[in-house]
């Protein structure tokens, strides 16, 4: 790559000597820096390349070769400092060897990284923190979002606390700061695991991996935090079971008992704004993905996946990956269900124009998995047929849904989408 050579000139003032810097001086040295910056900017750029792999005991490592910069003192620190940079605009520039700069110093050396793939649990908790004590909070949260799919979290918290007991005491072979370092890190990584994944230790009534770990923690701050949290999910126990009553109370004595009402009556869906569908749709999206957990889209089998019948829902109960995935599929047969239920032809083609329309303003607000529900609703082999029914569409609605198709179809370019959401 090949850098603009043009000098930048400013008006610097050397404050011991009290003198002014001259022309030469400043290009000199306007360009010695900035070379240096532009060296050191592309070298924090690169990524680490992967050499291999290494076994040790109970563990496998992935090997990277980084390259790390030197730090630089400050060019403008003395008057010496300056005349060097003055000898220096007699000297011909170096730019073909990376690794040094044009006064031979050594910009970078490369050092090998080592990145845990796989171990024994003892191993994983182990390297939580690094050599010097310091948490590793990438690996923290990848151990607390996966566990589930090689333990369980009463194994985890045991490992964990087995951990802390053996750092507690100085007796590793580590310095006092590394101990300190280390203990204040493991304390970080429990307080995040009992504040941000409370979803582990939801274990109705007795909660028993919770109480296993107040009991058995030696940290009193721990300790607290622990009951806190016991306290706070045996109260959302006792308001959901109190929701659940009244959910049952209103389903049992509203419309359903009333003579001649066995459903309640629906919106004739011509006469609802393209806006409001496609913003309600929003909400319950928005609320299903907040709940997702992260471990349930590793663990989540073929078998919960597939279609259930009215028994099998009754005795199953859903992921939150299901519940999307249960959402997604009922929008798809609602789309389908306004269209067939519809005898006369032009009537069908008004219905595929409003579900384009709320298809349009899905996109508008961002909303891709109900648009994407819409899209295969329309698209499906038993809409798609009705050719006498797409005749009566209008070219605009056809355009729009040929451009939606474009993006967010089967077959469509992942990255027009991803675009999109980065406006």
């Amino acid at each position: 790559m090949s850098l603009c050579r043009r000098p930048i000139r400013r008006i610097a003032i050397a404050a011991k000597t009290g003198s002014l810097i001259n022309k030469t001086t400043l290009r000199s040295f306007s360009q010695q820096n900035l070379y240096t910056q532009l060296e050191i900017t592309h070298l924090n750029n690169q990524q680490p390349q992967l050499i291999g792999e290494e076994q040790q005991d109970d563990a496998i490592f992935k090997i990277y070769l980084k390259r790390v910069p030197h730090k630089h003192s400050s060019l403008v620190d003395s008057s010496s400092t300056i005349n060097t940079l003055v000898d220096d605009t007699n000297e011909q520039e170096t730019t073909g060897d990376a690794c040094n700069n044009d006064r031979g110093t050594l910009l970078y050396s490369t050092i090998k990284v080592y990145q845990l793939k796989a171990g024994t649990l003892e191993k994983i908790v182990e390297y939580l923190t690094n050599d010097t004590g310091e948490l590793d909070a990438t690996h923290m949260h990848i151990l607390f979002s996966t566990y589930r799919t090689f333990t369980n979290t009463r194994t985890l918290i045991d490992t964990i606390i087995t951990r802390y007991r053996t750092v507690l005491p100085a007796s590793l072979d580590m310095t006092e700061d590394v101990r300190q370092n280390t203990l204040k890190s493991l304390h970080i990584a429990i307080t995040c695991f009992l504040n941000s994944y409370k979803e582990a230790f939801c274990e109705p009534p007795r909660y028993s991996t919770l109480s296993h770990f107040i009991k058995h923690i030696p940290d009193k701050d721990l300790q607290q935090q622990g009951q806190t949290l016991l306290e706070e999910l045996k109260d959302n126990e006792d308001t959901n079971q109190v929701n659940n009553d009244n959910n049952n109370y209103l389903k049992n004595n509203f419309l359903y008992n009333e003579k001649g009402f066995d459903y309640i009556k629906p919106w004739n869906l011509l006469e609802m704004l393209s806006t409001i569908i496609a913003e309600q749709l929003t909400i319950i999206d928005a609320d299903l993905l907040k709940r997702v957990l992260p471990y349930e889209c590793l663990t989540t089998s073929k078998s919960n996946c597939s279609r259930r019948t009215k028994s099998n829902k009754s005795n199953h109960k859903l992921s939150t990956i299901d519940k999307t995935i249960e959402f997604f599929n009922a929008i798809v047969a609602r789309v389908i269900a306004t269209i067939l239920k519809e005898q006369d032809e032009q009537q069908r083609a008004l219905i595929i124009e409003k579900w384009i329309d709320v298809a349009y303003q899905c996109r508008k607000i961002k909303n891709f998995s109900s648009l994407t529900a819409i899209l295969n609703g329309l698209l499906s082999g038993c809409i798609y047929r009705l050719n006498k029914a797409w005749s009566y569409v209008t070219s605009d609605y056809q355009s729009i849904l040929e451009e939606l198709k474009n993006v967010f179809g089967n077959c469509a370019d992942r990255k027009q989408a991803r675009s999109i959401l980065d406006k």
